[in-house]
């Protein structure tokens, strides 16, 4: 069961990255799209710093091929993210991303025989639900089938796809070297927008723009991302890849936990509004994704 710590850990990292995101996006970098290709355009450093400690040996061409299939998937998958976030509110979109564990449940099951116990499903149904309720303003709003809808679904569906390839690879080779080459195929693929004239045109004007605290988060972001990254594969290496992104959702915890405390004592950063009734759904949806979590430790 050592793969929850890495969940954990990989879930604080992934709040960090999430709030910079936040802040980039409202203040410092206006378009969305050219924000992931700043990031992974950044996240060079990081990687090579990690390939020179790390000794690791590249997959043979077999397993390579399928890092290459995972990376174009992953990359396609949070292209589609952030075109949803542009067309719909992020208390829309974000909600819909519980149909990942959902899908590699299924996929896992299909492509590799991952079974897991009966409190291991139970407990998975339960952390998938505590997703919802935390993170979902409006539940009849939540399901509407439109354009977002769909464009959430392909995201989650690539993404999910992406995580149960890298589990059946992890199986069979080096971790270091699988991570690497998956890294450097996410930014070679996200870096490959900036052929588009416009997407070019935007990044340009972006960083005309960009102050010095701006390049300084891209960077930590970028270190937070990688490391992120990382300790959600090494989890994913241990565990069942089913219940690793279920568990996931404590992300969604922590994020609630950073806000609320940004909100109360750091407004000027990130501010929201904390009624009664959001606070008690999100405090609900805490209790179910920790009581999840628990039935796939201890039972």
């Amino acid at each position: 069961m050592d793969w929850i710590y890495f969940v954990i850990l990989a879930s604080l990292a992934y709040t960090f990255t999430d709030i910079v995101d936040k802040f980039l996006v409202d203040k410092k970098v206006n378009k969305p799209i050219i924000l992931p290709i700043f990031v992974r355009g950044t996240s060079i450093i990081p990687i090579c710093i990690i390939a020179l400690f790390t000794g690791f040996s590249l997959p043979s061409p077999q397993f390579a091929g399928w890092i290459f299939v995972a990376g174009l998937f992953s990359t396609a998958g949070v292209i589609l993210f952030y075109r949803a976030l542009k067309g719909g509110e992020a208390s829309r979109v974000l909600p819909l991303y519980q149909f990942i564990p959902v899908f590699v449940l299924f996929l896992s099951f299909l492509f590799i025989g991952e079974v897991l116990g009966l409190f291991d499903y139970v407990g998975f149904v339960v952390i998938v639900l505590g997703g919802l309720i935390i993170s979902a303003k409006s539940i009849s709003k939540l399901l509407n089938v439109e354009r977002i809808f769909w464009l959430v679904a392909a995201s989650s569906f690539l993404l999910a796809v992406s995580y149960v390839i890298m589990k059946f690879v992890l199986a069979s080779t080096e971790y270091w070297g699988a991570f690497i080459l998956l890294w450097l195929i996410n930014i070679a693929v996200i870096s490959s927008l900036l052929l588009v004239r416009d997407v070019r045109k935007d990044a340009k004007a972006c960083v005309k723009k960009l102050d010095r605290t701006g390049k300084v988060l891209i960077f930590f972001d970028a270190v937070a991302s990688v490391l992120a990254f990382m300790l959600n594969y090494i989890a994913i290496s241990l565990g069942p890849v089913t219940l690793v992104e279920a568990a996931g959702n404590m992300m969604l915890v922590f994020i609630f936990i950073s806000v609320f405390l940004l909100t109360h004592y750091f407004p000027r950063i990130l501010k929201e509004d904390f009624d009664a009734k959001t606070t008690l759904q999100k405090i609900v949806g805490i209790v179910f994704i920790i009581t999840g979590v628990l039935l796939t430790q201890l039972l």
